[in-house]
């Protein structure tokens, strides 16, 4: 096991309450960049950990990714903003 790896820190209900917290403050952009910063560090932290670190992991933060996008697409949806998103690059925002 890899002794830098803690489930703790790749948790996406954490990173949605304090996304919730921003937006009830009226931030509505930093909720989003709380969601964005996030995924991006996680994402970079799968492509670093490479071969130092175990299939079940490497499983688990991918699971936790996937958690996350999932928290930040329904977070949009219930603030009705929808991110255009084609193969990975923003095309835009849409208020719905």
């Amino acid at each position: 096991m890899n002794e830098h790896f803690s489930l703790k820190k790749y948790d996406p209900i954490a990173v949605g309450k304090q996304a919730e917290a921003k937006y009830s403050s009226g931030e509505l952009e930093e909720a989003q960049m709380i969601y964005q910063s996030a995924l991006l560090e996680w994402q970079d932290d799968v492509r670093e950990m490479g071969d130092n670190c175990d299939t079940m992991q490497l499983e688990q933060l991918r699971h936790a990714i996937a958690s996350l996008w999932l928290s930040y697409a329904n977070f949009n949806r219930q603030v009705k903003q929808v991110r255009l998103f084609v193969c990975g690059i923003w095309i835009g925002d849409k208020e719905t």
